[in-house]
């Protein structure tokens, strides 16, 4: 996707959500790496952690206005961001959208955000007008997308899959059962053409 036609969607979006450009900011994810939450806090700016989900999450979350995460990792083909963190819940209006970046087409997401069966949730919704798109969401071991007590919300075309619960332990003897999306609630949300415990094979 050449930058033109990636400025005209960011625009298309901001409209639709009601929000002129004046007043977003905007956090571009170029790198699949991951990072300790806590060097974001002695140094938000470091380059090491700059261009990381992480980070613009982070970035996002301390902004005073709404914000959108766009994706323009270099190469062709998926990218897979292998968390080893978990991401902090989105307490701010944000956009997540990974349509934006490169090589993404619907049903097959260019961006695979990987739990690596060791992370609970890959996104938490806890706060009204956030969007989750075009991402692809595997290997976590609760939920896909949690949203909790919020009006309004938009998550679509996503891919959700294998998210597993481990088995019960003497530590852990109850079970939640493993959802893809779930919602506590919720009101005025919108979900549409995800695909949820398989894709698009």
């Amino acid at each position: 996707m050449n930058k033109k036609l990636t400025q005209i969607i960011f625009v298309f979006l901001m409209l639709a959500a009601g929000i002129s450009q004046a007043q977003v900011d905007t956090f571009t994810v170029t790198k699949t790496t991951d990072f300790d939450p806590f060097l974001y806090q002695d140094n938000p700016e470091d380059t090491a952690i700059a261009g990381t989900l992480q980070w613009a999450v982070r970035k996002a979350n301390d902004a005073i206005v709404p914000c959108v995460i766009v994706f323009n990792i270099s190469g062709n083909g998926q990218h897979t961001i292998n968390l080893i963190y978990q991401l902090p819940y989105l307490n701010n209006e944000i956009i997540i959208d990974a349509t934006t970046q490169n090589g993404y087409t619907p049903g097959n997401p260019a961006i695979i955000i990987d739990g690596a069966n060791a992370i609970p949730i890959c996104f938490h919704l806890a706060i009204d007008n956030c969007s989750i798109k075009g991402c692809y969401i595997q290997n976590f071991t609760s939920k896909g997308i949690s949203v909790y007590n919020v009006n309004g919300f938009l998550i679509e075309n996503n891919v959700i899959n294998r998210i597993i619960i481990p088995p019960p332990s003497p530590l852990k003897p109850c079970v939640i059962p493993a959802s893809g999306i779930a919602l506590f609630n919720c009101m005025n949300g919108i979900i549409r053409t995800n695909i949820i415990g398989t894709d698009a094979t």
